[in-house]
């Protein structure tokens, strides 16, 4: 039976009890281009593997390419007028593209790169960029603060950030977020300032003061310790807090919450309580941990997650077909626990159950589904006998379709997209494709999805949609590859448009759905319609440390810094799954033998991809996107997490774990084994050093992380 069954409480409290309830029953839980200088790139794979990049290109032209060589030779002469120029034309653009160095196929931001170049310049070319640009600068930082025109300063701060306008801008708007609760915004404008030795100049020690407060609302004390920390190496001895010169006394441990106590804690509106379970694997770095240990099995109540009988006979006869062909049994549904409430995807609906009482709170509108309808006609007719194409629909639905089942909340709202069509496994052969290039592709690439927000509140009411279809502006024509990340106060949502044949992220309002702004991530040979493995999968973007990583699924991952809203680095892989292949072969590549979704892991300043299109795990540097290593996949499925620097890779009958840091065996052994007859039925979680995965027994495992072995 699919259904959702509440066990006894035990030690860590409703989120535990609610990972440990989908897990019982197998529902998924949780340098640029100078020598010398800092290198903002687009890495790939060694250049000996000849990588197959077919199907994507990245947003680029020859134009910016010789432009930005011209500025920096006339830099290089001392002849900054024209340079300075046409660097800033490029921040004032609206978005960012990358920048092709050489035939070496590497590229840079190039918004990074002006930016940077601009940061660099001798002491004569800053005057001569103060020149041009301070003027203006400083005129419209005026008419924002008459105005109260903060969106304006953030604007400002983008392309005049190097003039003392641009630095008093910055230090304001970081203000405005903190006054306002928002401290991940403003931890990060903190930073830029303090890497602007003008801007250190000119504001410390209180800068650095206040960027230690934001950290340390965000809960991260280590950062805020260690920019105290730095205050002292820099000679500063005594800060003024209100009308009180406060000594900096450094070698106190006990320093940091003094301090707090003079300032008082701020509010971190942008918080998300760590009882929660918001989004896929937890937490935007898709690596959550919670606490709990192993269940008390007795049943407190339970809901099903299937309309009728006939669907429920279904379920449990491809259970037993896929176990006996050691297919994966971990269903595509990811539930999220928000406040009191369980919330999940089930084959035709989105469902919240009270977590205390098991009663279903609401569900959303339904929407109609042929294939169901004809599975349920089809067992009524004939005692149980299903058609094939009906039954394979709903276990594509159940088990292998990430992106109907992707979901995620910003503690508030509930996000889901809806509109989505059954794939279909078309045979396209080229040929065909020249003879019919309108009657068949442009009819697949006609087609959209909506994303819509759901209140909590007040019991499931729609509040707002994102209609690609009934949109007119620049999300017309959307089709949304993923359930949104909340970060602060925006959305991040990884956006396809099928008449362009482009993939971007686009920034939404969280409270209303509203487009912030946009950014192409890379240009597509064909459309996510007409290739029914990458309709399957879900690209939801991760982010730590000022870096949102976004998963494009054709080959590609583009990391973004927040703070400039731009394109910081690209990292490209080879596929098994391009266009030109997938044209001739149709043949979906069983769950077994690829990575079961797309989701991107962050842990210790490193970037671990396993996209399903690839046949390798490959960790690369979050800062830089540069590849650091790359692992063959073998049998494994998912990654479980990161924990003590072990990642943990579970396969269909064992789990082994490879070092973060070199991709090396961890443990003693190469893999820890499952009893015989036993597989995986969900994602497990990790806790204290543990890691505890459900079984297809009936069983929990418990396994000791650091040694590999069974607890």
């Amino acid at each position: 039976m699919m259904a959702i069954r509440c066990c006894n409480r035990f030690v860590g409290g409703p989120l535990t009890t609610v990972c440990l309830c989908w897990l019982v029953l197998g529902i998924s839980l949780p340098g640029w281009l100078s020598p010398g200088g800092a290198r903002i790139s687009v890495a790939q794979e060694a250049a000996s593997e000849r990588p197959d990049f077919d199907g994507i290109s990245l947003p680029s032209n020859r134009t910016d390419t010789r432009g930005i060589k011209r500025a920096q030779e006339s830099i290089a002469q001392e002849e900054f007028s024209q340079a300075v120029r046409y660097l800033d034309e490029i921040l004032a653009r609206d978005e960012d593209s990358f920048l092709r160095v050489g035939h070496s196929g590497e590229f840079f931001g190039l918004k990074e790169t002006a930016w940077k170049i601009i940061r660099d310049l001798p002491e004569s070319g800053r005057q001569a960029y103060e020149t041009t640009f301070g003027p203006a600068a400083g005129r419209l930082l005026k008419q924002c603060l008459i105005e109260g025109d903060y969106e304006g300063l953030r604007k400002l701060t983008q392309r005049y950030f190097h003039s003392p306008a641009g630095h008093e801008a910055a230090l304001l708007l970081a203000q405005y977020d903190a006054d306002l609760g928002r401290h991940l915004s403003a931890a990060l404008t903190y930073q830029e300032l303090l890497d602007a030795p003008a801007a250190v100049a000119r504001f410390e020690p209180q800068l650095s003061l206040q960027a230690a407060l934001s950290w340390t609302a965000l809960g991260n004390r280590k950062r805020a310790s260690e920019l105290l920390q730095a205050l002292g190496a820099a000679k500063y001895r005594s800060v003024r807090i209100g009308a009180e010169d406060v000594l900096l006394d450094f070698s106190n441990p006990g320093f940091l919450d003094k301090l707090l106590r003079k300032t008082g804690l701020p509010a971190n509106k942008d918080s998300i309580p760590e009882s929660q379970w918001l989004t896929s694997r937890g937490n935007p770095q898709r690596n959550g941990q919670t606490e709990g240990g192993l269940p008390h099995l007795r049943v407190d109540w339970q809901v099903r997650l299937l309309a009728h009988p006939v669907l429920e006979a279904t379920f449990q006869e491809i259970s037993a077909s896929r176990l006996n062909h050691h297919q994966p049994l971990i269903p595509a549904a990811s539930p999220l626990a928000v406040g009191n409430f369980l919330i999940t995807r089930s084959a035709h609906n989105l469902v919240a159950i009270d977590f205390t009482t098991g009663k279903r709170v609401w569900q959303a509108q339904q929407q109609k589904f042929d294939a169901f309808a004809k599975l349920i006609d089809g067992g009524n007719e004939e005692e149980g006998q299903v058609g094939v194409a009906p039954a394979r629909a709903f276990a594509q639905r159940v088990w292998e379709d990430y992106l109907y089942n992707t979901i995620s909340s910003d503690g508030q709202k509930v996000f889901v997209i809806r509109d989505l069509k059954t794939p279909t496994s078309h045979r396209y052969d080229s040929w065909q494709l020249r003879i019919r290039p309108n009657a068949m592709v442009d009819n697949l690439l006609a087609g959209t999805n909506r994303l819509c927000a759901y209140d909590l509140e007040t019991q499931g009411k729609l509040v707002w949609e994102v209609d690609g279809a009934a949109r007119q502006d620049e999300m017309k024509g959307a089709f949304f590859l993923g359930a949104p990340l909340a970060i602060g106060q925006s959305l991040y949502c990884l956006v396809e448009n099928n008449s362009e044949r482009a993939i971007y992220l686009v920034a939404l309002e969280r409270q209303t759905g509203k487009l912030q702004w946009r950014q192409q991530l890379a240009n597509l040979e064909s459309g996510i319609l007409i290739d029914s493995k990458r309709r399957l999968q879900a690209a939801i973007p991760s982010y730590d440390e000022g870096i949102l990583v976004c998963p494009t699924g054709v080959g590609a991952v583009v990391g973004i810094d927040l703070a400039k809203n731009a394109l910081s680095w690209a990292y490209r892989y080879s596929t098994n799954n391009s266009f030109s292949k997938h044209m001739h072969d149709a043949r979906a590549q069983e769950p077994a033998r690829q990575w079961l979704d797309a989701a991107v892991t962050l842990a210790d300043g490193r970037v671990l991809l396993t996209p399903p299109e690839s046949d390798s795990m490959h960790c690369i540097e979050l800062a830089t996107g540069a590849l650091l290593w790359k692992k063959e996949r073998k049998d494994g499925v998912f990654v479980a997490g990161i924990d003590g620097g072990n990642v943990l890779i579970v396969g269909p009958k064992s789990i082994s774990a490879v070092r973060l840091l070199d991709g090396k065996q961890a443990w003693d052994k190469t893999r820890l084994a499952f009893p015989a007859g036993s597989s995986p039925t969900g994602r497990g979680f990790l806790s204290h050093g543990r890691y505890y995965l459900p079984m297809s027994t009936a069983e929990v495992f418990a396994i000791d992380t650091a040694l590999g072995e069974y607890v």
